[in-house]
């Protein structure tokens, strides 16, 4: 799979650099939330939502961009820069998910569509990424990755 993407453009392998960062987080928070618990950030919104989940997705965030851009991207590899660019679509994408979350609760909607049964419709499957496509693309127009 690492030599397909390798083989793509350079536009590709960034939109797919924002797809690692963004469904790390997700993963990271959850694995981390689950295993160690704890106290929640914002049980009025989201009420699974704990502290060791935010910083879990983070670090989880961080470790994959590390890792993908040094096997995917190696000219543009710079540590502090990726660390950086993956905090913050990290934190922007959580807030992506839970303005949705936000959203649904004052509607008092539990699921945003029926096309993805059990998931919450196709609006909780992009909200993370809705948010984080605009630091990505701050990040990508500066020239930072």
């Amino acid at each position: 799979m690492f030599l397909y993407i390798r083989a793509q453009g350079e536009g590709a392998q960034l939109v797919f650099l924002l797809f690692v960062v963004v469904w790390g987080c997700d993963i990271g928070a959850y694995f981390f939330g689950k295993m160690i618990g704890g106290t929640k950030c914002v049980p009025e919104i989201s009420p699974n939502k704990t502290w060791a989940g935010v910083w879990g997705g983070a670090f989880t965030s961080v470790v994959l961009a590390l890792g993908y851009v040094y096997f995917i991207l190696p000219a543009r590899f710079d540590a502090l820069y990726i660390v950086l660019m993956a905090v913050v679509i990290a934190f922007a994408s959580m807030l992506g998910d839970l303005l949705i979350s936000y959203v649904k609760r004052r509607a008092d909607v539990k699921d945003t569509g029926s096309i993805i049964p059990g998931h919450g419709g196709v609006l909780d499957r992009i909200d993370s990424l809705i948010l984080a496509t605009v630091p990505m693309t701050f990040f990508v127009f500066w020239n930072v990755i």
